[in-house]
């Protein structure tokens, strides 16, 4: 294994706390192009003291080794729960969630674990009794341990996220995709990941999730996640096509999340115009920065038309028309 991951310092649930009742749990794994990887994901997963219903894994187009890999460790020993390998084309996370989720229309809650990161044992039993505790809560997440490239190590727990969460979300990011089970209804009722978001889609499915009720964010650091961990030479090619532009694009979701999808009635309009102010900003810098002026100019437009007293983004537009050697049509920026 690449990584072993340490007992959690949080006590498991009771087993009487969820006597009288049991959720139906789908775990919900996209893999691509992570042979050795996936082994650490998929072995935190047969490690739960609460283990899964069933345990979705699609491969999502991998060229090589992965499909087999996993194929191999679902065939090695007989698990405590349902193993199923979905097979398809390169379409990105989001829509392998989706597919995943698909194939498991009898379970009445999605647990997420990316294939890089990791469960510590008492992950699935920790959100199980948060669940069923809160009947209303349409959500739940546990901690996590982020061990970054270069094996430092940070703690963030998301306690200061529960309840009516919009506007912390907004501003302070998603909780961990790893670290969080979603009720299947309120899953299909935001109609799940949107496939075209290659990257934030994380925060745009958790954002649309927490206008529908409360979540419960828990104490105690029950996941690892790996940031930036590669697992083969070829993998950095996807990456650098996933993450390019990712400041245009996050302006862009956040953007459509305010005036198109409910946000706008649940943030303050102070809050949402300075965030969405500043993501502008930060895409129309990428943007000038990469020689694309003209498209800069209307994400700097965008930043000042939001608020107008931004001088980083009047400072940027003013440098963007000395560089643009015509004005052009008004136009979004093209992220294509």
């Amino acid at each position: 294994m690449l990584y072993k991951y340490p007992q959690s310092p949080a006590r498991p649930p009771n087993a009487s706390d969820v006597a009288t009742a049991r959720l139906t749990i789908a775990a919900i794994m996209p893999v691509y192009r992570r042979p050795r990887i996936v082994l650490d994901a998929l072995d935190s997963v047969a490690s739960q003291t609460r283990p899964p219903d069933v345990l979705i894994v699609v491969d999502d187009g991998s060229p090589g080794a992965t499909p087999r890999v996993v194929r191999e460790w679902m065939e090695r020993e007989p698990r405590p729960f349902v193993t199923k390998l979905v097979e398809g084309p390169n379409t990105g996370a989001a829509a392998a969630r989706n597919r995943a989720c698909a194939h498991a229309r009898d379970c009445n809650v999605f647990a997420f674990l990316d294939s890089d990161d990791m469960w510590r044992p008492h992950h699935l039993a920790t959100l199980e009794a948060a669940l069923l505790d809160n009947p209303s809560a349409i959500a739940a997440s546990n901690g996590q341990e982020v061990v970054g490239p270069d094996g430092e190590r940070e703690l963030k727990e998301f306690e200061s996220y529960t309840g009516p969460l919009t506007e912390k979300l907004f501003c302070d990011g998603p909780t961990g995709t790893s670290a969080t089970a979603v009720r299947a209804d309120a899953f299909w009722r935001v109609r799940g990941f949107d496939p075209e978001i290659m990257t934030g889609e994380d925060l745009h499915l958790m954002l649309r999730l927490s206008l529908l009720g409360p979540w419960i964010c828990l104490p105690g650091v029950h996941v690892t996640y790996r940031d930036a961990l590669r697992d083969t030479h070829d993998e950095e090619g996807s990456l650098g096509r996933k993450y390019a532009d990712r400041r245009v694009k996050r302006a862009y979701t956040l953007d459509r999340f305010i005036f198109e999808e409910g946000g706008r009635a649940e943030i303050s309009e102070t809050v949402w115009r300075r965030r969405l102010s500043a993501k502008w900003y930060a895409a129309g810098r990428h943007l000038r920065i990469t020689e694309r002026p003209e498209q800069g100019l209307e994400a700097f437009r965008r930043s000042l038309e939001l608020s107008p007293w931004n001088l980083r983004a009047r400072l940027g537009l003013w440098r963007c028309r000395f560089e643009t050697p015509t004005t052009a049509p008004s136009r979004q920026p093209d992220v294509s």
